[in-house]
């Protein structure tokens, strides 16, 4: 019969449970043990929680860069880079009273491609065909640069189908109301034909003819109106980040008078209590707060167009 101190412990473990005998070692041992294996997986624990939380991060961040109001302020900080130089080529073209006749469509699109080109509209990016996601704010746009643009001008003033027509040369004929002169004219021409009705004769001749004088100032001009496009563009850089932090701030530092606005005759918040969103502005500054000038202009814009404010 042989005896020996050393034994092979490995079969045991193999056979036996033995981690409530400490797996036959020393129990100062067995802690330091359960210490670095309890440290392993809390730190595999830590590890796992960062990765979840950077995924989710990124996730979050490329549905934001696809978002519309985020592709607006991107669009908005690349136009004011360009601003100088845009607001240059449309002045020329409206100082110059005879190059302005002969503005038309292609032109003024030919100068917006040039405007924007290198402005690019995201879409989802690579990383969701890697991790697929059912996320109802991720959102792919059908819209061109140029589609984009004008209809994000529309929240402030910019004519729906402008670029066909609409909107164009919006004060003609009002005008024509209150100028003495043309009305000074038009009693003189009443007054002519008083005088005999040969000229009246003659004058549906040549109108039944085609053959009719028109006054230069009574004829709607048919030139593109870039001047609509002028005032939208220069209202949608005025409202940069630095004004809308202004807006942000002066709403919040006394909400309760802010909320005033949307109290009814009883002084309580009710859903009845509806305010238009571009009387927004007046309202505030009837209850007494101080707003620069193009704030009060373009709160209910900017609000629209960077607040995600629904309405109907």
């Amino acid at each position: 019969m042989g005896l020996t101190n050393e034994v092979d412990t490995s079969l045991l473990h193999q056979c036996f449970e033995l981690d409530q005998f400490d797996n036959l070692l020393k129990p100062d041992y067995m802690d330091a043990i359960r210490k670095r294996r309890e440290y392993l997986i809390w730190e595999a624990q830590v590890e796992a929680e960062k990765k979840r939380i950077e995924f989710h991060k990124q996730m979050k961040q490329e549905t934001m860069n696809c978002h519309a109001i985020s592709q607006r302020i991107t669009l908005q900080e690349y136009l004011v880079e360009g601003s100088e130089e845009i607001l240059k080529e449309i002045d020329e073209w409206i100082a110059d009273e005879e190059k302005i006749k002969t503005l038309d469509k292609q032109q003024v699109d030919a100068m917006i491609d040039t405007w924007l080109a290198n402005f690019t509209i995201l879409q989802p990016s690579q990383f969701f065909k890697d991790h697929p996601t059912n996320d109802s704010e991720l959102v792919c746009s059908i819209q061109t640069e140029k589609e984009f643009l004008m209809s994000t001008l529309e929240y402030f003033g910019l004519p729906k189908d402008y670029m066909n027509g609409a909107g164009h040369f919006p004060t003609w004929g009002k005008e024509k109301k209150d100028d003495k002169a043309a009305q000074a004219r038009k009693r003189a021409a009443a007054k002519n034909q008083k005088k005999g009705k040969a000229n009246d004769r003659v004058a549906k001749l040549k109108k039944a003819r085609g053959m009719e004088t028109k006054n230069e100032d009574d004829v709607k001009p048919t030139h593109f109106d870039i001047s609509v496009f002028l005032k939208s563009f220069k209202r949608f850089i005025a409202c940069n980040g630095e004004l809308r932090s202004q807006a942000r701030k002066l709403l919040l530092k006394d909400i309760n008078r802010t909320m005033s606005v949307f109290l009814d005759d009883y002084n309580e918040q009710s859903f009845k209590k509806c305010v238009d969103v571009y009387e927004l502005a007046t309202r505030l500054v009837a209850e007494g707060y101080e707003m620069d000038p193009i704030l009060v202009e373009n709160l209910g814009a900017m609000l629209m167009c960077f607040g995600e404010i629904e309405h109907e």
